[in-house]
């Protein structure tokens, strides 16, 4: 299922492994604190248009596929930007990231909050884990108050739904992820149910003219012969 994440940060180390870049570099996630990542992507990958080739030291905005393991995030780059070292780099900022996944924890309240648990199934690129599909568990927080643009979704939001989430991460390393929800979509699954699929197949285009066969058919009617031996004079008259 697909995963990405985009994250302001600072380029702490970097090394080259064959035609494989990778290093470490850091946000802030909360004023003073600073959080490491691994990053990686392929040599071959540089471009001055959406692949900058970033120093150590350099600041830049980082975006990928990225998977996790005991509150570190492992991003796959496919694009990095060098920002200015002139601009102000002392803000908060944490990952944005966005997936599809699949309800398996029902979604509980408390106070103006809302939770639940999506399951991530994603393939792992990086070798703290062997290089497979692996499953991932994530805790989805939502604003649930009377104000709240979610209000009337927590009954739709069943276990086993697929949905599709982005949001800003917060990670610890002793527990799950938690990603405080800015978009969450429920999707459908027409490829699961045989009945839907049947009716979405029968779905027609507003633009969609019907054809009867039948009557186009019978607006074509052949001439007899007396019609033809007609024609074939009238033909040799032009001639």
């Amino acid at each position: 299922m697909p995963s990405s994440i985009t994250i302001l940060c600072q380029i702490k180390s970097k090394g080259l492994d064959g035609g494989f870049v990778t290093g470490l570099a850091h946000y802030m996630s909360e004023p003073g604190v600073f959080k490491t990542f691994h990053y990686g992507y392929f040599k071959k990958q540089l471009s001055p248009l959406f692949l900058h080739d970033l120093q150590v030291g350099d600041h830049g905005l980082l975006c990928g596929k990225f998977v996790f393991n005991r509150g570190n995030i492992y991003v796959l780059v496919s694009a990095a930007f060098k920002i200015p070292t002139s601009e102000n780099h002392d803000n908060i900022n944490l990952p944005y990231g966005s997936f599809v996944g699949r309800i398996y924890e029902e979604v509980e309240q408390n106070g103006s909050d809302c939770k639940f648990g999506v399951n991530l199934l994603e393939y792992n690129n990086f070798s703290f884990a062997s290089k497979e599909k692996i499953n991932f568990r994530i805790h989805i927080v939502y604003e649930a108050g009377p104000t709240s643009r979610f209000i009337k979704l927590a009954s739709r939001l069943q276990v086993g739904k697929l949905i599709f989430i982005s949001g800003f991460f917060d990670l610890n390393e002793n527990e799950i992820p938690f990603v405080e929800a800015k978009e969450i979509d429920i999707l459908n699954e027409f490829s699961d149910n045989p009945s839907q699929t049947q009716s979405n197949n029968t779905l027609q285009s507003p633009f969609h003219v019907p054809l009867n066969l039948k009557a186009v058919k019978n607006s074509f009617i052949l001439p007899n012969k007396k019609q033809i031996k007609q024609l074939k004079l009238l033909i040799m008259m032009i001639k």
